[in-house]
């Protein structure tokens, strides 16, 4: 079977960049070959019974059956498939192993580098809009705390020291949050989100892996 590494370095070198003037759901036609053409098949060939594609929303589901007959609540695990607005085409992802903090060189040939200073601090300079777009989730949780409970159990199962902050905007799951279903941020390993300095490191990643499975089995 395909590892997560593999699977996830599979899914990087395709298109799936967003666009936002457009106003099509997905915003990218790329997005819908994606859903169609890639992942409903994997999560078909995982075991998930129920795929779908939502065609009027861009949502790809699938429905893990449970494996006891003792009633247990549903629980829901999201991402989303869309990458920022940067190149995405003829991406070819690279694994750096054992990395020691030194400057990562993209193409030897026209001396092109991810510096270091810009794998921790980003872009020196930025300008910044600020518009009303997302809400506290915090302002739902607090009444709904078992499914962050859950969370930080889990956590502690895989020998993490959870930290709990409430955040505002940048995620789906404060808007599903106020829209019924409390959704809390866990991580994915992933640095520098949705910027030309996004990285993920595996090991973190194999981690969330491990904190999702914690998750299912954590007795409610």
């Amino acid at each position: 079977m395909e590892s997560m590494v593999e699977r996830f370095v599979r899914y990087t070198s395709i298109n799936t960049r967003s666009n936002e003037e457009s106003t099509t759901i997905p915003s990218t036609q790329t997005q819908v070959d994606f859903a169609t053409n890639v992942l409903v098949p994997d999560l078909k060939a995982i075991g998930l019974d129920e795929v779908i594609y939502n065609r009027e929303n861009g949502f790809v589901i699938g429905t893990l059956n449970a494996n006891t007959d003792e009633k247990a609540p549903a629980i829901g695990f999201i991402a989303h498939m869309d990458t920022a607005d940067y190149n995405a085409e003829n991406i070819k992802p690279r694994i750096v192993e054992n990395y020691d903090g030194s400057d990562i060189c993209l193409n030897e040939e026209h001396q092109i580098y991810t510096r270091r200073a810009d794998l921790i601090y980003g872009r020196e300079v930025c300008e910044v809009s600020v518009k009303d777009q997302y809400y506290n989730m915090y302002d739902i949780i607090k009444d709904n705390m078992e499914c962050v409970n859950v969370a930080k159990a889990a956590m502690e199962k895989a020998g993490i020291t959870p930290i709990c902050d409430p955040i505002r905007g940048g995620t789906d799951g404060s808007k599903i949050s106020f829209m019924g279903i409390p959704t809390p941020n866990i991580f994915t390993g992933v640095e520098n989100l949705h910027g030309r300095h996004e990285f993920a490191c595996i090991d973190d990643m194999k981690k969330a892996v491990e904190i999702i499975v914690n998750i299912v089995n954590i007795e409610k």
